[in-house]
């Protein structure tokens, strides 16, 4: 099987696309291709551009301090994308199968699972969701993905309401932030997959399963150890860290009551520089009515916001970029953070002049953590975001009645 004359293997899939890894003579997939599904109306190229040119130019920048790998659009041979699709279809999942045209436009960008292509490689990624309590929701001290739990339960999606919270993950207290990693990998629902050479080797809910991955990647004593190294790279500086490699696992009881807003993230960090994005719109009061919902237009009025000879990549330009944008823009960049995923990359070899590494116990761990899933936002996201809020709140009320306790939880400062 191959593309462009090399060789694929299937990745994973989403609602939009299907991701295949591109074999060198190497190990691992050194980049990907990101197929897009087009089965109710052909991709625009035009529009595909916008998107990139959102991600490159707005999105990337704005996350990270150094130049990071663009997205780039390839083009597929017509005639090569029948026998793509019948190859491609043993691999998928039957659910995802009703989709099963591809457009000839696809998606190369670095493959953000793997590190070192000679190596073994292991990526970890987290999909960490709102990290902060929304105004409206202030009154029930619960934050928009704990409130989502009681709808994914009313209409059977989960089995049971997870423990994990965003503000947990977002607090920069490490106490708080390993009890959130151990929550979310024991109820992932989509949110946390732990990668090996490319390929998913953990998504679903399996204790015995997890702790058996960690012990099988040979640098972790314990998973307890596992969520600390994880935590420094989302906390990391620029500085020498060391993590001990202890040989204890902890377990995390945790009540789902209220939702701790208080938060002491470093500036500089990368969710720091997330949830700084995500807040974009928290003061904002716009209106949905008039909103043209299936146009990217608006990233070619933000592009023109950009100095050429500057770019992004430094806090000065950022500030006053952000300080330029409309509020429907600025609402829109929110919602792209609130929704991304965050990929830990990271290889039990060392890399010869590498900069970025932990130190666990006595060995050094090289790793990447990139952010991904930062393509535009429709502006219809945020009629459906307003919609959802209201409806979160209704639910929310009723559990609260049925439990025989109508208090509100009282405004949280």
């Amino acid at each position: 099987m191959s593309v462009l004359g090399k060789t694929w293997r299937y990745i994973n899939e989403g609602n939009a696309h299907i991701v295949i890894g591109i074999q060198e003579e190497r190990l691992c997939s050194a980049y990907v291709l990101r197929l897009i599904k087009e089965d109710e109306e052909a991709v625009d190229v035009n529009e595909l551009r916008k998107s990139l040119d959102f991600v490159n130019f707005i999105m990337n920048p704005l996350l990270y301090n150094g130049s990071v790998c663009k997205l780039e659009i390839i083009e597929l041979p017509t005639e090569e994308l029948p026998g793509l699709i019948n190859d491609l279809k043993p691999f998928r999942p039957t659910e995802r199968l009703s989709k099963f045209c591809i457009s000839p436009y696809s998606i190369k960008t670095r493959n953000l699972t793997v590190l070192n292509p000679d190596g073994v490689n292991y990526c970890v990624e987290i999909k960490p969701k709102e990290g902060f309590m929304a105004q409206c929701f202030r009154n029930y001290g619960k934050c928009y993905y704990c409130l989502k739990q009681y709808l994914k339960l009313r209409q059977n999606e989960i089995l049971n309401i997870s423990k994990y919270c965003p503000l947990d993950l977002f607090s920069g207290d490490r106490d708080r932030m390993k009890s959130a990693l151990y929550h979310l990998s024991e109820n992932p629902q989509n949110n946390f997959k732990i990668f090996k050479n490319g390929q998913i080797i953990y998504k679903m809910p399996n204790k015995d399963q997890f702790h058996e991955i960690i012990k099988k990647m040979h640098i972790f004593k314990s998973t307890s150890a596992f969520f600390s190294f994880t935590i420094e790279t989302l906390l990391y500086k620029n500085k020498h860290t060391q993590i001990d490699n202890h040989s204890d696992d902890v377990t995390f009881i945790k009540e789902n009551i209220h939702c701790h807003t208080t938060s002491n993230l470093n500036e500089g960090t990368l969710l720091y520089k997330i949830q700084r994005l995500q807040r974009l719109a928290e003061e904002l009061t716009i209106s949905t009515d008039n909103l043209e919902d299936k146009s990217l237009d608006y990233v070619s009025s933000l592009l023109e916001h950009i100095d050429p000879e500057n770019s992004l990549h430094c806090a000065t330009e950022q500030e006053k970029f952000l300080e330029k944008i409309e509020p429907l823009h600025k609402a829109l960049i929110s919602a792209v953070a609130k929704d991304c995923s965050i990929m830990i990359a990271f290889t039990p070899q060392l890399i010869v002049d590498y900069e970025y590494f932990i130190q666990v116990g006595e060995n050094m761990i090289p790793f990447r953590a990139s952010v991904a899933d930062l393509e535009p936002k429709l502006p219809k996201v945020l009629r459906k975001r307003e919609k959802m809020e209201k409806k979160l709140v209704e639910i929310y009320e009723e559990q609260l009645k049925n439990e025989g306790n109508s208090t509100p939880f009282g405004d949280q400062n």
